[in-house]
């Protein structure tokens, strides 16, 4: 039997499904799961490389794999609102948006967030794109509204990202 759910917009006013046994869209992308016997409860994905504005960032795969300890590696919560990578990740894609965004105000963090700007003199902004490349060597780019969210209503928007020294990498693009 094969399963997979589909989570709508976080603002929407649809609601989530959950399939069993349908035909996968044509515009699809799988990534294989495994299993970490030191984390049993968890699914993991294999990931690649992250991408910034269409480019890699120079980060070696090994950074996002378990490693011989059991420790690393990827999960995938649609639960948690916020992509937590450790430090070295984090900070190479931080660093290059923060490059690619030169022109934006930026201001004072928030709340976990240390990348935010005050958009609210802009009708729109061309930001860089963000990209997850699995080992199925498709990448999935997110839509800007899943990791460049607004904080308050005055038109601060933070990135989604978040640093952890933890054992492993959680995964959101809800």
């Amino acid at each position: 039997m094969a399963f997979s759910y589909c989570l709508v917009d976080r603002v929407s006013s649809r609601s989530s499904t959950l399939e069993f046994n349908s035909g996968r869209p044509r515009d699809s992308m799988t990534a294989a799961l495994f299993c970490n016997s030191r984390y049993s409860t968890f699914y993991y994905v294999a990931l690649n490389r992250i991408s910034v504005g269409g480019r890699p960032l120079a980060l070696s795969p090994s950074v996002f794999a378990v490693d011989d300890s059991d420790q690393g590696g990827i999960i995938v919560d649609s639960g948690t609102a916020v992509t937590r990578l450790k430090s070295k990740a984090y900070n190479a894609l931080r660093d290059k948006f923060v490059r690619l965004t030169w022109n934006l105000p930026s201001v004072w963090g928030y709340s976990i967030f240390d990348t935010c700007y005050d958009l609210s003199s802009f009708k729109s902004v061309d930001v860089p794109t963000v990209g997850f490349r699995f080992t199925s060597q498709k990448t999935l780019t997110l839509q800007v509204k899943n990791y460049l969210i607004p904080v308050d209503s005055n038109g601060k928007v933070c990135l989604v990202f978040a640093p952890t020294n933890g054992p492993l990498f959680i995964f959101c693009f809800n």
